[in-house]
């Protein structure tokens, strides 16, 4: 079945939404629709396997596009979900699905989310490429044991808090080439563990990377320069993490001696290895000022080892603020029945 080029508005009852789908009805073709000022623009529940291409579903009451209740092989593409006092796409229990080129900007809560409706299922084993999720509360967040997803080369920046935030058990992640600038965290990982951070670019954010109680994540060949307060911030308990190969430069407010304040930062009592990162400065004693760590109980941050020159692997940004050296109702199958985190 395809649904083309309806405008479908108004519809603000609770539960209501401009276009849904309901169980078992799978397989249908919508695009180049607008489902705004609805209480759900888009909503699929316990449908699979559809296309959604070139919709527009802005200022809804609650979220833009919603996936719900086992929502799985869905195609997403090129959507845009603006301006939702909720969510602009929103998958809750739902998995496989593949969001490609859709635009969620300035949300209520988060542009892109999975699992983020606190104690309900997670949403795993869908692939996320090439979104952009700017001036939200939180650009990209995977909630709930959300694992197992693939992030790759989207673009999340000018978020309040996070520009891609992994929380509650978010396991097994692979985040690959994506940007996350001018948010508070650029990348956040709290209780997430296992996860992939590789070719990642985190820039002008207050945090790069952020670790809370996050443990055996691979982070490497990932650039974290030009944030205002810290380029790597660990607490919680965050161990057994490989942090190695990256781009670590710039960060924090610089010293009279040449360091920053702070590149690293080890906020919890457990050590931390940081070896072969590129820093800018090639000796111990120009690192060593701009990692904080073996004060105030805190652990230590071995560093040694390092990269003379910037690693290979990692991305160089185009950016010139990055200097590289030191420089109505359609329905179809029935009713439809600072620190601050969400």
């Amino acid at each position: 079945m395809n649904i083309t080029r309806f405008t479908v508005e108004n519809a603000t009852d609770e539960y209501n939404a401009g276009i849904y789908l309901g169980n078992g009805v799978d397989y249908c073709n919508i695009s180049e629709n607008t489902a705004s000022n609805n209480y759900y623009g888009i909503y699929l529940r316990s449908s699979c396997s559809n296309n959604l291409t070139n919709n527009t579903a802005n200022s809804n009451i609650w979220d833009g596009i919603f996936l719900y209740s086992s929502s799985n092989n869905n195609k997403l593409s090129n959507n845009t979900a603006n301006s939702n006092i909720w969510y602009g796409i929103l998958l809750m229990s739902s998995n496989n699905n593949t969001l490609s080129g859709n635009t969620a900007n300035s949300n209520n809560r988060a542009g892109i989310c999975l699992s983020c409706i606190f104690q309900h299922p997670s949403s795993s084993n869908n692939s996320l490429s090439n979104n952009t999720a700017t001036n939200n509360d939180n650009g990209i967040f995977l909630d709930s044991s959300s694992s197992n997803n693939s992030l790759t080369n989207n673009t999340a920046n000018s978020n309040t808090w996070n520009g891609i935030y992994l929380k509650s058990s978010s396991n097994y992640n692979t985040l690959t080439e994506n940007t996350a600038s001018h948010n508070y965290d650029g990348i956040s990982l709290w209780d997430s563990n296992n996860n992939n951070l590789t070719n990642n670019t985190a820039y002008n954010n207050d945090n790069g990377i952020d670790l809370c109680d996050a443990d055996d994540n691979n982070i490497t060949c990932n650039w974290v320069a030009h944030n205002d307060e810290r380029g790597f911030y660990l607490s919680g308990g965050s161990t057994g993490n490989n942090i190695s190969y990256n781009n670590i430069m710039h960060n924090g407010e610089l010293q009279a001696d040449g360091s920053y304040h702070w590149n690293f930062y080890n906020g919890q009592t457990d050590p931390v290895d940081a070896k072969h990162n590129y820093w800018v400065a090639t000796t111990n004693e120009t690192i060593d000022p701009s990692i904080y760590d073996n004060e105030d109980g805190k652990g230590e941050v071995t560093f040694y080892p390092f990269e003379t020159i910037p690693p290979p692997c990692a991305p160089i940004p185009e950016l010139a603020t990055i200097v590289l050296f030191g420089v109505g109702l359609l329905t179809l199958a029935g009713y439809v029945g600072l620190r601050k985190r969400f």
